[in-house]
């Protein structure tokens, strides 16, 4: 069985078109309003992955309320909640009557799945949660094994070529 290959989203060119690929899916993605998840979180989620694929930079400013309240159709109470959750995150701060600013980029690491691979997600229980809007994602790589665990706070999985 093939090792799974894990690196930081630093440079590669394997990297770098995991990252393009995770940016492409924030680029179409929408709130949806029949999900199980609130539309503050939904909309935390696309704001965390924006930082994570690097389209928003250290230092950058965030998108402003009426962008994302007109860009992804919410309310802008919704989009509030939204960015309390990244800064309770720490990944940004707001500079009174200037925005809110990406404060820091999580450390990402990039893992290939083994051909065959079977993949399972479910929401972590609270005494599993490390980082809020992580999901737990199981890997099978073979009948009988144990399953790997990654969290999505701290890992992409990309399906091999």
């Amino acid at each position: 069985m093939p090792e799974r290959d894990e690196r930081h989203i630093t440079g590669t060119a394997d990297d770098m078109r995991a990252e393009q690929a995770a940016s492409r899916a924030v680029d179409e993605a929408i709130i949806d309003p029949a999900s199980m998840l609130p539309a503050y979180v939904q909309l935390a989620i696309l704001l965390r992955a924006m930082i994570v694929t690097r389209r928003l930079p250290v230092g950058t400013m965030l998108p402003s309320e009426p962008e994302l309240t007109s860009r992804y159709q919410v309310s802008r109470d919704t989009v509030r909640r939204a960015i309390q959750v990244v800064r309770e995150l720490g990944l940004a701060e707001t500079r009174r009557g200037v925005g809110h600013f990406v404060r820091r980029t999580p450390e990402i690491r990039r893992v290939v799945l083994a051909p065959g691979s079977r993949v399972f997600v479910r929401m972590p229980r609270p005494d599993e949660q490390d980082e809020y809007l992580a999901l737990l994602v199981y890997v099978i790589t073979e009948p009988g094994k144990l399953p790997v665990t990654y969290d999505t706070s701290r890992t992409l999985l990309v399906a091999p070529d």
